[in-house]
């Protein structure tokens, strides 16, 4: 019994120390850059890190890297348009 305690207490801290995390957004905004991230919460471009070959629209749906601490998401790239997937 305090073997399984241990090991629930251990499996929580071990998924809230998940390094990275793959996340997908949507475009809302280009001037400012601004994403909806799962449908939750919007980040604008102060925490968005977007590669010099990477250009996006307004509609496009982007694959994301959030960091550790979630303030910080590099633009991995896009699927494209939202009305076309």
């Amino acid at each position: 019994m305090l073997s399984d305690c241990i090991k629930k207490i251990a499996q929580s801290a071990n998924d809230e120390a998940v390094p990275m995390k793959i996340m997908f957004g949507s475009v809302k905004n280009t001037s400012p850059l601004e994403v909806l991230v799962d449908n939750r919460f919007v980040v604008d471009d102060d925490m968005l890190i977007v590669p010099g070959g990477v250009t996006l629209q307004v509609g496009d749906r982007a694959i994301l890297l959030r960091d550790a601490g979630g303030q910080q998401f590099l633009v991995m790239g896009r699927l494209g348009d939202a009305n076309t997937a």
